[in-house]
């Protein structure tokens, strides 16, 4: 009896999201069906006090595994790549060039984490969230030249729960995704799967700043008595913790920044330790 060797389907992954992306590069590379040809991810940057070049989550999990990974400044860069069968995109940041979105045999593929065409943009999950929405989601697309307007592939409902924050939702969109897209690569493949169009215009999640963080003073004051100031200033801190994260100012003129909320706020003020609002409150009624 001969046996038949299929030649397993060739990827070419960017990402650079934390660990999240992490979780959807590792799905395929686990799945005997997927070659990971190479992983391009954003250039080591500075960090941290001492400012030394820190590789994305994405890089050193590649170099673990000896893939060949590109970090390129420009995509320009890539213009040797071999043509693989999908390029699969799942929180890169850059716009991919018409040269790399003609690249793939079969297709361009790009995961977002809402329900196109809601939320399209960079922060989709800190928006749905200060917005108080009760669901996201997952979207698939086929990519275009214009950020999250591709046709639609594939999309699912994620409920947000009352204790939800932008960490655990991004973590379970990412692991939902990295749980579903290697079925749906093979479906494409095989025609199983069309491409529709994105339905309405949808809207945008724009770029937040530090200042989108900023509770004046007056709003913690009111909030240790008042419940809903309190939910308000709770329902912030759920989209923007920790970064660009929540803060205000004294009468002083020192800025406090919330580390902990639920059941208590615990204050960082200026570098100090950390400390319950409770035994502050001197700072809010001086």
């Amino acid at each position: 009896m001969s046996i038949i060797h299929f030649k397993p389907i060739s990827i070419i992954f960017f990402g650079s999201f934390q660990h999240y992306s992490t979780h959807i590069l590792e799905s395929l590379l686990t799945d005997p069906r997927y070659k990971i040809n190479t992983v391009v991810t954003t250039p080591p940057r500075p960090a941290g006090r001492k400012k030394e070049l820190k590789k994305t989550h994405t890089h050193l999990f590649s170099q673990k595994n000896s893939l060949q990974v590109h970090t390129p400044e420009s995509l320009k860069e890539l213009s040797t790549l071999p043509r693989p069968d999908f390029v699969i995109v799942a929180g890169y940041g850059q716009k991919l060039p018409p040269s790399l979105l003609s690249l793939p045999k079969i297709m361009p593929i790009n995961f977002h984490p809402s329900l196109l065409p809601y939320y399209k943009g960079r922060f989709p999950i800190e928006h749905a969230l200060l917005n108080q929405e009760k669901e996201i989601g997952i979207s698939f697309v086929k990519m275009n030249q214009h950020f999250d307007q591709g046709e639609i592939l594939y999309q699912q409902k994620v409920l947000i729960t009352n204790n939800d924050t932008k960490s655990t939702l991004y973590e379970k969109t990412y692991l939902l995704a990295a749980q579903l897209l290697p079925d749906l690569l093979e479906k494409i493949a095989k025609g199983e799967i069309k491409p529709q169009p994105q339905k309405g215009k949808g809207s945008y999640a724009p770029q937040l700043t530090r200042e989108d963080g900023f509770i004046p003073f007056k709003n913690f004051q009111s909030s240790l008595e008042n419940k809903k100031e309190m939910e308000k200033i709770w329902t912030k801190f759920r989209a923007l913790d920790p970064w660009p994260g929540i803060w205000t100012k004294t009468p002083q003129g020192k800025r406090m920044k919330i580390t902990k909320m639920k059941p208590n706020y615990i204050v960082q003020i200026e570098g100090k330790t950390p400390t319950p609002l409770n035994e502050i409150k001197n700072q809010f009624n001086s």
